[in-house]
């Protein structure tokens, strides 16, 4: 396939494929703009940028303990969930076998109506409430873009990177990288619960974040991220710990079509029979208000535990790229999640009015923060230390991993000063591929009523 134009299923954006080495530069068909021509690395070049052994960092105490501790605790969770079902169950039924002497004897006094009402109400209550609390184990998951899948083959220099990293810190390589449109980094299951017990992994990159960082300081992202594969039975459970709460967090606080039409049979309701569908909506209430602690209490284990794991991870990212540069990844990551939310406050109104929006939002927020000042940008760095982790905080804050890495004090093994994107075959290709797969699987934009702008006409004049 050398030299063939392939069209991405989704965007609709030309691909030119070659080999890294081939005299001719990878180049997006019918660009508007010039494609920057990568700096020139090879394999020997990262390779050769990895000098030392590594030393494997061992778990703290409080990772080790945690990790028994949140396992037992997080297992009671669906237990609990499961337990009240079964409790409403049978509520519902005894009141269907009991209720029927105290409404309907020989002695039974009053309204027959009225009684009726105050017979079936318990019970439409009791059903209502275990199917509202069974629907959102079977809810679909939230809308989020299709990723984009590299290819060794093209993107060698990035591979080649992940390759040399998963070798040091003893991770599995990961079954595929992935990219997208977001300020992120993460490692996951590829198929969810059926890649849980073997090492069927993927990698995911967002582009502003290639976009904005140097090697060296995506190289600490990387060892972070490989290192939760090495993290093994920590990274099943916290994939558990998260899926639990998702459960729950369906119970307690999503609503959908089912609530939106208990509420409109309330209003339209003969009001002789409203209050069978009021006493149901109650018990809908009382039993979120139930799981609404579990949440908490589920959330709050699972953050001791998530808190841990990234502690544990920084290490691999300190140990490979340095103190200093995962510092310095810390502070620029805190200057682009500015510059994005900016960004895209910015472009909103371009929308609104005339429909227009950037082709290349990566490009973009590299472009803007570039052009921010320099005492502004120390500012905003500076800010990055300021935060405080809370015991509801899935992530340590900014300044606590900071400081844990002063603490650390370790020179690091990689050096290479080039920036990511240069990591990339063709990051200019891939960044509009995702921008328009973000715009259109995320946001729901159809692309055929946008007009994609270049990003340079978005900058803010200085």
């Amino acid at each position: 396939m050398n030299g063939e134009a392939v069209e991405c299923p989704h965007c609709q954006i030309f691909t030119v494929l070659a080999p890294v080495g081939a005299q001719e530069e990878l180049a997006p068909v019918n660009s508007t703009e010039p494609t920057p021509t990568p700096a020139e690395l090879n394999a020997p070049d990262l390779a050769g940028a990895f000098r030392g052994e590594f030393a494997h960092p061992k778990p703290s105490i409080g990772y080790s303990t945690g990790l028994v501790l949140v396992a037992g605790a997080m297992l009671l969770m669906p237990v609990i969930y499961l337990m009240l079902i079964v409790a409403m169950g049978g509520a519902t039924l005894a009141w269907a076998a009991i209720a029927p002497g105290w409404f309907f004897s020989e002695n039974a006094v009053g309204f027959p109506l009225l009684r009726l009402a105050f017979y079936v109400a318990p019970m439409f209550a009791g059903c209502v409430m275990i199917v509202f609390m069974i629907k959102p184990l079977f809810a679909g998951r939230p809308r989020h873009a299709q990723p984009l899948a590299l290819h060794p083959a093209v993107d060698q220099r990035l591979f080649t990177l992940v390759t040399q990293i998963c070798q040091r810190v003893g991770a599995p390589f990961p079954a595929r990288i992935d990219v997208c449109c977001e300020l992120t980094a993460s490692a996951s299951f590829r198929r969810g619960v059926l890649s849980f017990l073997g090492n069927d992994l993927v990698l995911t990159l967002g582009m502003p974040l290639v976009a904005g960082l140097t090697v060296e300081q995506l190289t600490v992202v990387l060892a972070h991220e490989l290192g939760h594969f090495s993290q093994g039975f920590g990274m099943r459970l916290t994939y558990l710990i998260r899926t639990i709460n998702t459960w729950l967090i369906r119970v307690a606080y999503q609503r959908d079509d089912w609530d939106y039409a208990l509420e409109e049979w309330a209003q339209r309701a003969d009001p002789r029979f409203r209050i069978i569908i009021v006493v149901a909506q109650l018990g809908v209430w009382f039993s979120r208000w139930i799981l609404k602690g579990l949440v908490y209490l589920g959330h709050f284990i699972g953050c001791f535990m998530m808190r841990e794991m990234e502690y544990h991870a920084d290490l691999f990212g300190i140990r490979i790229g340095g103190s200093n540069a995962f510092e310095s990844m810390i502070k620029r990551l805190h200057v682009l999640e500015y510059v994005l939310a900016k960004t895209s406050k910015d472009i909103r109104p371009a929308w609104n009015i005339n429909k227009t929006l950037p082709e290349n939002l990566p490009t973009l927020v590299a472009l803007q923060e570039s052009r921010i000042p320099g005492p502004v940008k120390v500012q905003i760095e500076d800010t990055a230390g300021i935060g405080t982790t809370h015991w509801f905080h899935s992530h340590p804050c900014s300044g606590d991993r900071i400081r844990r890495s002063r603490m650390a004090a370790d020179p690091g093994m990689f050096r290479l000063s080039a920036p990511a994107s240069s990591l990339f075959a063709n990051f200019e290709v891939l960044s509009k591929q995702v921008t328009s797969l973000y715009y259109s699987e995320e946001l729901g934009i159809p692309l055929a009523l946008a007009k994609l702008r270049p990003s340079a006409e978005y900058v803010d004049p200085r």
